[in-house]
């Protein structure tokens, strides 16, 4: 019954508490991989995250288009934190000196976005920190993909 309450009074807490969403952030998303990020308001709660990204290394490429859906919740003095549905896609190679296997192929993957984000006062500068975690649902070449990243964006 403590469980039960507990979270119905974190829900509740949690959709009462409105964060200051900017219209429109564009900016860079640095994880495994740099990319494009760019934020839409949907409502005073909500918002639109895309980002593509290209990773080179080793062997190893992928380009990558993301979306995230995400709830927002006002922390403290610009803090906000967020978290919501992603979903995924794009291309991968994989050659012989990263697996010894040498695959190519599409890729579709969901999952989640995690993160804080730090909205300057008086400045349209936004940071933010957060994490991606990503399951294949259709795959050729791509397992669990875990995202950490750190991102710059200008509010407008």
């Amino acid at each position: 019954m403590k469980k039960i309450l507990t979270l119905v009074l974190a829900f509740t807490f949690f959709s009462q508490a409105h964060a200051q969403i900017n219209d429109h952030a564009i900016g860079i998303r640095f994880g495994f991989g740099g990319g494009i990020s760019y934020q839409q308001k949907m409502s005073k709660t909500n918002r639109l995250e895309l980002n593509g990204s290209a990773n080179f290394y080793n062997g190893y490429s992928a380009f990558r288009l993301t979306g995230v859906y995400q709830w927002v919740w006002d922390m403290n003095k610009g803090f906000s934190f967020y978290a919501g549905p992603a979903l995924s896609t794009g291309t991968m190679s994989l050659g012989d000196n990263y697996n010894g296997k040498g695959k190519n192929g599409f890729f579709v993957s969901g999952g989640g976005q995690v993160g804080l984000d730090y909205n300057f006062d008086g400045l349209p500068l936004q940071f933010s920190v957060d994490v991606m975690p990503l399951f294949p649902i259709i795959n050729n070449v791509d397992d669990f993909y875990l995202d950490p990243a750190l991102g710059v964006r200008f509010v407008f």
